[in-house]
């Protein structure tokens, strides 16, 4: 799904430079193909992991009234409210420290925001790797991956005055290459059989971590124009 939609992004990037090729209402046709794409994916992972009718499912206790309970709507619109707010002030502060350094908004989305934003992710793959859940670690990065992809369609909406890939520059396209190049190398990792397959891992790990850091001097260099 990660590559799908990634590739749906980064091919329609590179021939919507123009902005001409959007649908009625500015919202680009990757974008409505990224939506389609993962609700299907969304939809078959469920089946997979639940062929049984939903009805036929065990069905779920509901909990006791307690205090607790009675004040979980209230935490959590006070929760959103504190992520959605935090959420514009991360932008703003994003798009003043692109302007007072000079290093471009590209890079500082890449590294400083999408660091920020991933931190909850690394805490809850700490905490699966501590009760010994890794498929639940892996599949929050993965899952988070592919959620991630699936807003470019509300922010298609949002942005409303054309489509929102026609903006895309540089740094976006090697951000995106970088990411369908790591889902990839994982997917090969994933399928390598334990524990001969443990230095080749290894070795997929660290040409990871050296993309990464060679991707970022890239990023940098065509955000901070040179």
């Amino acid at each position: 799904m990660i590559f799908l939609m990634t590739g749906l992004v980064l091919g329609f990037a590179l021939l919507d430079r123009a902005g001409e090729l959007a649908s009625p209402g500015s919202i680009s046709y990757a974008s409505w193909a990224v939506l389609a794409l993962y609700l299907l994916g969304s939809w078959k992972l469920f089946r997979d992991e639940h062929p049984a009718p939903v009805s036929a499912l065990t069905p779920v206790p509901e909990p006791e009234p307690g205090p607790d309970r009675d004040t979980f709507y209230l935490r959590l619109i006070v929760s959103v409210s504190l992520v959605v707010a935090g959420g514009f002030w991360l932008a703003w502060a994003g798009g003043r420290i692109a302007g007072e350094t000079g290093w471009g908004d590209g890079f500082v989305g890449v590294l400083f925001l999408a660091l920020v934003t991933s931190l909850p992710e690394l805490s809850v793959c700490l905490g699966a790797l501590k009760i010994a859940a890794p498929e639940m670690a892996l599949s929050n990065i993965l899952g988070s991956n592919v959620f991630n992809l699936g807003i470019i369609f509300w922010a298609d909406l949002a942005y409303g005055r054309a489509s929102l890939l026609a903006g895309a520059g540089g740094p976006t396209l090697v951000s995106g290459g970088l990411g369908a190049v790591f889902v990839l190398l994982l997917a090969l990792a994933l399928k390598m059989k334990r524990p001969a397959a443990v230095p080749v891992v290894m070795a997929i790990n660290l040409a990871v971590i050296l993309s990464y850091l060679a991707g970022l001097r890239w990023i940098f260099s065509l955000s901070a124009g040179g």
